[in-house]
């Protein structure tokens, strides 16, 4: 089985370098993604979606040999955009809504100089709701998206 697998990463690899290779030469100021970069972008979230990144790594080192390095970004960029991406099922009064959910990581460092125990669950706290007005304040976030903060703490030695 894994014999089966091989050759057939191999031809999706040699795939996602073709559409990557073509799809540099794409016009970068166009605002709507031309037919081979959604060819690819598609492709690349099929990989991420069966859970194996094989072929992906294969792509980005072909690449890299090659010296193709703008269409190494492009699978770079397509990958973890597909990695970041879940897709989520909502429930609205028409019946249920088909979607995306983007992850998106912010460190925050908190010092505690007092003698007050740290929290360990932050979304009790109404801060956060002013963090969130910010981040759509500042065009980091539209005004359509839901933003949920997990709020858990973890030590630096974690």
């Amino acid at each position: 089985m894994s014999s089966r697998k091989r050759p057939k990463a191999q031809a999706l690899s040699q795939l996602l370098m073709a559409l990557a290779v073509n799809a540099v030469d794409d016009d970068p100021d166009s605002t709507t993604l031309s037919d081979v970069q959604q060819r690819l972008a598609n492709t690349i979230a099929q990989v991420v979606k069966r859970g194996n990144d094989q072929p992906i790594v294969q792509a980005l080192e072909g690449l890299d040999a090659e010296h193709a390095h703008d269409a190494a970004d492009l699978v770079s960029f397509w990958a973890d955009d597909a990695a970041q991406t879940l897709e989520i099922m909502l429930t609205s009064p028409d019946g249920p809504v088909h979607g995306t959910a983007n992850f998106v990581v912010i460190p925050f460092f908190v010092a505690n100089l007092g003698s007050d125990p740290l929290p360990v669950d932050l979304r009790r706290y109404p801060q956060f709701d002013g963090l969130a007005k910010s981040l759509r304040a500042h065009q980091l976030f539209g005004p359509e998206p839901t933003l949920y903060f997990s709020g858990g703490f973890y030590r630096l030695g974690d």
